[in-house]
């Protein structure tokens, strides 16, 4: 194996899946005590949320956390963090960091390690990703037209960050570079970057309906602003007292429906597969595409 790195790095240990878990723990913890220190408002969100509702912390199998924001407070959150850093950890945004980062939404890592994540074998120190809650279109035509165009940005920019669309035949991925050569041109910053400004079209506040509009799952984010801003609620993430949203029983019957109940064994996904600690610590972020070098393992075979 052959990997494609702009920094190169040297490995002091490998560390298990379980110490990777109490890193982003301690990130969450710098994270919540920034919140509480300058009001910013946040949630825990997706995996995260439920974790904190069935499990008082990670669901066993989860390793990665989310949490989103209002609108305004992300937008607050990253002129706070204009630096770069939160504590000892460093932020990547396509702002901050956009030679190595190209996502619509903000990450805070640990550059003190690097993991191995198992979805398009990605190499990435661990994280929290911050998500921006936007509002969204009350009239349905206005809404599905919003959310399509949201799905163009996601795919073209997806497209721009793999080597072969995803496909599993290479020639059939090869022939959709072909066909959708301009996509590639215009490169993942400029999906990114569009759509952060179709996000923010509709604001938060004046909206009866909002979503994490750039994260993966698409139209079944859209829910009533109320489950987010009717109140406050709290509860506990692997000792950390954290903000939830005030209906977040609502929110995840509307997101996983019977949330309570453990999915199949084959849907419990786990995202890392090898974890180390770096001899020195990355100065930015890698996101790092794994590629099969033929040609070496020609060599080593001969």
């Amino acid at each position: 194996m052959k990997y494609h790195v702009e920094n190169e790095f040297e490995i002091e240990s490998q560390i298990e899946i379980a110490d990777v878990k109490k890193l982003e723990i301690d990130i969450l913890r710098t994270f919540v005590a920034f919140c509480n220190e300058h009001g910013l408002k946040y949630f825990l969100a997706g995996g995260t949320l439920i974790g904190a509702a069935r499990h008082n912390g990670f669901v066993p199998w989860d390793d990665d956390m989310d949490v989103s924001m209002p609108r305004p407070d992300f937008e607050r959150f990253r002129e706070l963090t204009k630096n770069g850093t939160l504590g000892r950890y460093e932020i990547r945004s396509i702002s901050l960091t956009p030679d190595v980062y190209a996502r619509p939404f903000d990450r805070i890592v640990d550059p003190r390690y690097m993991t191995r994540v198992k979805v398009d074998q990605v190499y990435i120190s661990p994280w929290l990703d911050v998500h921006a809650l936007d509002g969204l279109p009350t009239d349905e035509k206005e809404d599905r037209a919003h959310w399509a165009k949201a799905r163009w940005n996601k795919r073209f920019s997806r497209w721009t960050r793999t080597r072969f669309c995803d496909e599993k035949s290479k020639i059939k991925g090869l022939l959709k570079r072909l066909v959708f050569w301009p996509v590639y041109l215009r490169g993942p910053h400029h999906y990114a970057n569009e759509l952060t400004k179709l996000a923010k079209t509709y604001d938060f506040y004046e909206s009866e309906y909002i979503a994490a509009f750039v994260a993966g799952y698409g139209h079944k984010e859209r829910m009533p602003r109320y489950y987010f801003t009717d109140g406050e609620e709290k509860m506990w993430f692997e000792g950390i007292l954290c903000s939830v949203p005030p209906h977040w029983d609502l929110e995840l019957a509307h997101m996983y429906k019977n949330y309570n109940s453990l999915p199949p064994k084959k849907k419990r996904v786990v995202h890392m597969v090898r974890a180390w600690k770096l001899k020195t610590p990355l100065n930015r972020f890698l996101d790092l595409i794994e590629e099969k070098d033929e040609s070496a393992k020609s060599g080593e075979d001969a």
